[in-house]
């Protein structure tokens, strides 16, 4: 699957639960919908977490910067 960006997702998102609560579809077409929703969730879950990590890491050198030049 080609990566989607977080708010493209997230309006699929909103898009498939708003199809499963007010649509009159088979159980097979919200089956797949369901599994849909959760591939969405979990990739936006995943970029989620990596971004945290990628804050966090520019954010130690950040800190590291402001401790070297405090020592100089």
């Amino acid at each position: 699957m080609k990566k989607k960006k977080i708010t493209e997702a997230l309006r699929e998102l909103e898009e498939i639960i708003s199809q499963l609560e007010t649509s009159q579809i088979s159980v097979e077409d919200a089956f797949e919908l369901f599994k849909r929703g959760v591939t969405l969730y979990k990739d936006v879950q995943n970029t989620l977490k990596n971004l945290e990590v990628a804050v966090r890491d520019v954010y130690a050198e950040l800190r590291e910067e402001d401790v070297e030049n405090d020592q100089s």
